[in-house]
């Protein structure tokens, strides 16, 4: 499954992607920088997921590794489902949603 994805890199910063999640591995690739190389989460990698639906108008991410915590928001909020579909299919005992 592939889609927008707003990732946070700052305070109060975000950057455009595209969010690909198959073969068990999350690939984030920066739609606008050309020197940044993107990064792939693999399910080793991977602690948890956390899917976050507001008012259902947008849908927080947060993908926690054993480095870090990615958060951003899905920008087409109408694959939302298909997101969250592909989610528990790559890594289901991975996966929560939260409302």
């Amino acid at each position: 499954m592939v889609c927008n994805f707003k990732l946070k890199t700052g305070f109060f910063e975000t950057k455009k992607c595209t969010l690909l999640v198959s073969n068990k591995a999350i690939s984030v690739f920066y739609d606008d920088d050309y020197d940044d190389k993107g990064l792939t989460i693999m399910d080793n990698d991977l602690l948890s997921i956390s899917a976050i639906v507001r008012n259902n108008d947008s849908t927080e991410i947060r993908i926690h590794t054993l480095d870090n915590i990615y958060t951003g928001f899905c920008i087409d909020e109408g694959n939302t489902e298909k997101v969250i579909k592909s989610f528990i299919n790559e890594f289901n005992n991975k996966f929560s949603i939260d409302n």
